[in-house]
């Protein structure tokens, strides 16, 4: 163990895959990159747009459907890790993260979603006109799912062993994997021919969650200088970053 070092990986983009990355490895997983690509959308439309863009209509439509896609992923984690551990948690945390998912659910199925369907991801023909009861995008419609959405993120990730990685080492046989679940120790398996898993070595790991939350962190810059200036209320998100358990 003397011998080891510490190693650091990027995790897995699916616009851009690269097997000696770090991609989801159970449902979890799967389901935190999916949020963080729509995090990676709201960061690369932000970074397109001319700033201020509070005051622009379609700006903000733009942002509709990637900001509807993060809430509702993480609400899926924030399901499927229901039942994890917080007894160690502080108080505030466990109610932080009661109240925003319930307040979170309220925002998803209200004018966001209604927005998305007829305006940001189908232009539906029917209401190009009519635009009865479709919702005007703006700072509040945005803003308000957005930030809860990071708020409630950032706390899921605090789970620990609750996200499995795995990545194929380069330079090495393709039966080779290497897991991690609990950084920062990895493992190395490789598949014997009868399919059965071979230790083959330990490994230390940065935790890839430090990738996560430098996303999320990337986001949450971009929804401070979004909801500047209005009754949105900014994020102070290092603070509730650094008080992973």
């Amino acid at each position: 163990m003397n011998n080891l070092q510490l190693e650091a990986h990027e995790l897995y983009d699916p616009v851009d895959p690269a097997s000696d990355r770090w991609a989801p490895a159970n449902d979890a997983a799967c389901l935190l990159v999916a949020a963080l690509e729509a995090c990676k959308d709201v960061v690369t439309l932000c970074a397109a747009m001319a700033a201020p863009i509070g005051g622009d209509k379609r700006s903000l439509g733009l942002l509709v459907t990637p900001v509807l896609s993060l809430a509702e992923n993480t609400q899926r984690l924030r399901r499927l890790l229901g039942r994890a551990d917080t007894s160690r948690w502080p108080e505030p945390d466990r109610e932080f993260l009661r109240s925003e998912g319930r307040e979170l659910d309220r925002l998803i199925a209200g004018p966001l979603r209604l927005y998305r369907n007829r305006r940001a991801a189908h232009h539906d023909a029917k209401f190009v006109v009519d635009a009865t009861g479709t919702p005007t995008p703006t700072i509040e419609l945005v803003g308000r799912p957005l930030g809860k959405s990071l708020g409630v993120l950032a706390l899921l990730v605090n789970h620990e062993r609750s996200f499995s990685w795995s990545r194929i080492p380069p330079d090495t046989s393709e039966n080779l994997v290497e897991i991690t679940t609990e950084a920062p120790i990895s493992v190395r398996l490789a598949v014997r021919k009868d399919g059965a898993p071979e230790l083959v070595s330990v490994a230390l790991t940065s935790d890839p969650r430090h990738k996560v939350f430098a996303a999320i962190t990337a986001c949450a810059q971009q929804y401070n200088r979004l909801v500047q200036g209005s009754d949105v209320p900014p994020l102070r998100f290092n603070e509730r970053i650094q008080s992973r358990r």
